[in-house]
């Protein structure tokens, strides 16, 4: 009779939980060495659900380029061992992540307002993204007026780079990836188009030369004008 095979437990992302008396800082070192994101915080304020303190500990979460099974994973840190020889950390040490984004928000208990908060400045993390996770959704009106005021300091020397930041908010909330990548391009060639070399401009009661050919400066907003 053919025995089955134990599945193995394969995951791009791992999170494990240290106590303090624990060598963290140089398990920390050994995540920043092998991983290619990273995200480390002590939770020093933590209350159980009947109302008693946690002892404080640290979340590491760290993700790879691809998915490594649990026995690769944890052979990375074989050489964390106690003084009787037994290693630090077990298989089940380790957490596999299914949602990369909730446990990146976790971290503060962001979203979990009956949890202890935590400032996401104080994850330590090679992810220049983080922080994006964190922008607070906008009204729909509080939106409308911000893009109002982009694109009206759009025909007021506003740079390119504040030009697109302004819009961020919406990039970060409401679109995926290939959405942002096309509508940053389309921001980019409206700023561009309404940006041109200043020396080809001259004011002629309200409207501007570009190449001998007389424009209004009002831009018209038809779906062809408008960034997205």
């Amino acid at each position: 009779m053919t025995k089955n095979k134990t599945k193995k437990i394969t995951s791009r992302s791992w999170q494990i939980v240290l106590p303090m008396d624990f060598p963290y800082v140089e398990i920390a070192a050994k995540i920043r060495l092998i991983s290619k994101k990273y995200y480390f915080i002590k939770h020093d304020r933590d209350i159980d659900d009947f109302g008693v303190a946690k002892k404080e500990h640290w979340h590491y979460l760290f993700t790879f380029t691809n998915s490594r099974d649990l026995s690769t994973v944890k052979n990375y840190f074989a050489e964390f061992t106690k003084e009787n020889k037994e290693p630090y950390l077990l298989d089940n040490s380790f957490e596999k992540i299914i949602s990369i984004t909730g446990s990146k928000k976790y971290l503060t208990h962001f979203e979990n307002p009956n949890k202890a908060q935590y400032n996401w400045q104080d994850v330590e993390t090679n992810d220049e993204y983080f922080k994006d996770l964190f922008i607070e959704p906008m009204s729909k009106s509080d939106e409308f007026d911000y893009y109002v005021d982009s694109l009206l300091k759009n025909k007021q020397g506003i740079s390119l780079e504040d030009f697109i930041y302004k819009f961020k908010s919406r990039f970060v909330q409401s679109m995926n990836s290939n959405q942002s990548f096309g509508n940053i391009l389309r921001l980019i060639s409206y700023y561009q188009l309404n940006h041109s070399d200043k020396s080809l401009f001259k004011e002629n009661d309200g409207f501007t030369e570009v190449n001998g050919n007389y424009q209004n400066q009002t831009i018209q907003n038809n779906n062809d004008d408008l960034p997205f």
